[in-house]
């Protein structure tokens, strides 16, 4: 097949976060089973110089990508009118066409363009529709669904959805069930993977902690979304459940690992009101390597986001078998399910730390959770089954029209 991916940001853009991440790995996995896949991208780069040339084909990985100027900011809806240009040459020498992200210009670009050529459009949202992210800022976003979002909804030949919730909230926009295919993201379960022997520690090592303390991961983006301000709230329960007593010597490591997106400096002086600047490691950003010795380490990983599509962290972390407690709104109910881990309900802080506490405290019941979470991790999340369900999807949209049946009976991969 002939496939263009268009997303408002792609490889090297990793400050992004999880889609760019997971186009990354679609579009390489789709070349290597030898379809024609290209990219369109904007040059967003985190307000710094862009590193590839732009308006001109490069390989990223086997993947022929073309980046494009934006105009404005480094943040949505990432305008980018030399990207129009170029689909409206090119479309047409695509056999479909997959948009990334919600919310964004170019996805209403790929609506235009698409239909106008009479080419099947797959749309997949990454997450945008939860509506806890519609609050930043609180206005912007459902006046953007109202003139532009609902449309690109209404006329994709197909819609991905992460997982059930985020099926629900394409229904909820309109999307008639048919349309919608759930299919995860995926992990690399060679390179996630538990250690052996002589790979346990070396996070430990490398950061000098103690052997007797355990480590609670918690991997991603130092942003309000992502929940670390109430997760830091769970842990003081744990570290230091008396405000009377000091830290103990073996009390556990809280190490948050990812780039500052604002919440750093809270953070840090939170710590130091809470007593816990000896029991809270900051490391930045990591490379995969040393954030798979973080997973490999952990007593447990932890995310307690307000919202979330499918968390990457999460499946890396299981797929490492690292038992994971994650909040109702990062939507893995797999994970409660499976027994590799615990999901807590919105908001609870009493309770994520509860659940922290039960796995600190039982050895047993780690090691049970651990075998479970990369089984979890092999059986529903590997890249080479996901990649499956995508390339049913796309055939079974040839030769779509706009106000025709969107998904061949009897070949929804969902």
């Amino acid at each position: 097949m002939r496939i263009l991916h268009v997303i408002p940001f792609f490889a090297p853009s990793w400050m992004y976060g999880g889609p760019v991440r997971a186009m990354h790995e679609i579009t390489r996995r789709l070349a290597r089973r030898g379809h024609h896949v290209e990219v369109f991208a904007t040059d967003v780069y985190g307000g710094v110089p862009f590193p590839h040339p732009v308006g001109r084909p490069v390989e990223i990985d086997g993947v022929t990508t073309t980046f494009f100027r934006h105009v404005g900011g480094d943040y949505a809806p990432y305008v980018c009118p030399p990207l129009a240009r170029a689909l409206r040459r090119r479309v047409r020498e695509f056999e479909v066409v997959h948009a990334s992200c919600g919310f964004s210009w170019t996805g209403v670009q790929v609506r235009r363009q698409a239909v106008g050529a009479g080419v099947p459009f797959v749309y997949q949202a990454h997450g945008a529709l939860d509506r806890v992210k519609w609050r930043r800022p609180w206005l912007v976003k459902p006046l953007a669904f109202m003139v532009f979002e609902r449309r690109v909804i209404r006329d994709a030949a197909a819609l991905i959805a992460l997982n059930a919730f985020e099926a629900g909230a394409y229904r909820a926009c309109g999307a008639a069930a048919d349309r919608i295919a759930v299919i995860p993201n995926g992990v690399d379960t060679d390179f996630w993977r538990p250690g052996d022997a002589t790979q346990a520690g070396a996070f430990r090592q490398r950061h000098a902690i103690a052997c007797p303390r355990p480590i609670i991961a918690c991997v991603g983006r130092l942003e309000k979304i992502k929940g670390v301000d109430r997760l830091l709230e769970a842990f003081a329960r744990v570290a230091r459940p008396s405000a009377d007593r000091p830290l103990s010597p073996s009390a556990p490591v809280l190490v948050f690992a990812g780039p500052d997106e604002g919440m750093l400096p809270w953070l840090q002086a939170r710590a130091r009101t809470l007593g816990l600047a000896e029991a809270v490691l900051f490391a930045d950003e990591l490379p995969s390597e040393q954030v798979r010795d973080l997973y490999r380490d952990a007593a447990a990983v932890a995310l307690f986001s307000y919202g979330e599509g499918l968390p990457l962290t999460a499946l890396e972390a299981l797929a490492c078998g690292a038992p994971v407690v994650v909040s109702e709104e990062c939507h893995v109910p797999e994970v409660e399910e499976a027994g590799a881990g615990h999901v807590v309900r919105s908001g609870d802080i009493d309770a994520f730390a509860g659940a922290l506490n039960r796995l600190l405290a039982d050895p047993a019941l780690r090691a049970r959770q651990s075998a479970r979470a990369r089984a979890l991790a092999v059986d529903r999340f590997p890249w080479d089954s996901v990649i499956g369900r995508i390339e049913a999807l796309y055939e079974s949209v040839m030769g779509w029209r706009p106000g025709v049946l969107r998904l061949k009976r009897g070949r929804d991969p969902g």
